[in-house]
């Protein structure tokens, strides 16, 4: 009865670190998420001001607080010898990965946001994000799709810092929230977690053997406006178009 014990004690420990594991990859997401909205934010204010788009002092103060906070963050993370050093490590590689993808995928990502119901109090349901959410994962998760769906959040979270409103702290919030999630309930934050959390995701991009670690087409290419079942249908459809082409081409060579 004793080895019993042991085993069960060894289970439920096991159980408990994996419990742990999963809620630091989600708290570290939160973080990760935050930054990359605000390094997003930054970039774009400082483009469009330099092309007369952008009013700066247009901004919340609330905003104008965060950026503050999280840029001197940043410079307190690259400049640590501690643990904080490895968020910054995290936040550069998601902050690379971030301008790849809105650069080569901009439109993609501008057709889902205005697929929501971006009203003047930014409401939309949870339901309503899953339903985008999910497209980045249809099928696999991949660290290219994991980082694919936070640059989605950054991304959206921006369009509504943008629109301006009364809502749009609270928004910030809720989109950080809802990602968080998505990713706890679809058990990305448990593929996280077992693939070595974050920092493997720094050393998978970073690495020289990482194919097309600056292209995510190959995984984009799957999240369109489109679901896996339409998509299927569109493909049998496409295929059944072209078999007729060759038929017709082939009836009249004989």
């Amino acid at each position: 009865m004793e080895w019993m014990n042991t085993v069960v004690s060894l289970v439920h420990n096991d159980e408990n670190r994996s419990e742990n594991d999963v809620e630091e990859v989600i708290q570290e997401a939160e973080e990760i998420l935050r930054c990359c909205i605000f390094k997003l934010l930054e970039k774009v204010i400082h483009q469009e001001v330099d092309n007369g788009q952008f009013d700066f002092s247009s901004l919340p103060e609330h905003i104008t607080k965060e950026l503050k906070a999280i840029r001197e963050y940043l410079i307190k993370c690259k400049n640590s010898d501690d643990s904080s050093y490895v968020h910054h490590q995290i936040i550069a590689v998601m902050d690379s990965q971030l301008d790849c993808t809105l650069k080569r995928h901009h439109q993609t990502f501008h057709k889902l946001t205005a697929s929501l119901d971006l009203s003047s109090e930014f409401n939309f349901a949870y339901e309503s994000f899953v339903r985008i959410a999910k497209r980045f994962i249809d099928g696999e998760i991949t660290w290219f799709r994991v980082v694919s769906l936070l640059c989605f959040g950054a991304e959206l979270s921006v369009a509504v810092i943008k629109k301006g409103g009364p809502g749009v702290q609270g928004f910030i919030k809720r989109i950080v929230h809802y990602v968080t999630e998505f990713l706890l309930k679809e058990e990305v934050a448990d593929w996280i977690s077992t693939h070595g959390g974050w920092m493997t995701m720094v050393n998978f991009f970073d690495s020289v053997d990482c194919p097309h670690r600056h292209d995510h087409l190959f995984d984009l290419i799957f999240i369109t406006e489109t679901t896996s079942f339409e998509k299927w249908v569109k493909r049998i459809a496409f295929g059944t178009v072209l078999l007729g082409i060759g038929y017709t081409i082939s009836k009249r060579l004989s």
